[in-house]
């Protein structure tokens, strides 16, 4: 019985391929590597979307500034009847201290 999958056997590769693929390879090897500045400057896609996240950043480090207080706070004047009354007190048991109040 012969193997079903005999006609799906890669071919063999042309002789002179290997000799092409080191040359390619020496070349390549002898030219430098373009560095990461000169990829961004080159490519717009690369500058669009550098410029979007510097831009986030600095939107982000604005809005996590702690807020700066212009004025001093004034406290309310307290009188009678703004005066909280003591915390814990049920509504009947305050009802004596706010009595004057109403």
């Amino acid at each position: 019985m012969s193997d079903p999958l005999d006609g799906f056997r890669p071919s063999a590769p042309p002789p002179e391929l290997r000799g092409r693929v080191l040359a390619a390879a020496r070349e390549a090897a002898g030219k430098p590597a373009p560095g990461l500045l000169e990829l961004l400057l080159a490519d717009r896609a690369l500058r669009v979307a550098a410029t979007i996240v510097l831009a986030l950043f600095l939107a982000q480090f604005l809005v996590d500034r702690a807020p700066v207080r212009r004025s001093i706070p004034v406290a309310p004047a307290t009188d009678e009847a703004s005066a909280p009354a003591e915390p814990g007190l049920t509504a009947a048991e305050q009802l004596d201290d706010l009595e004057p109040a109403l």
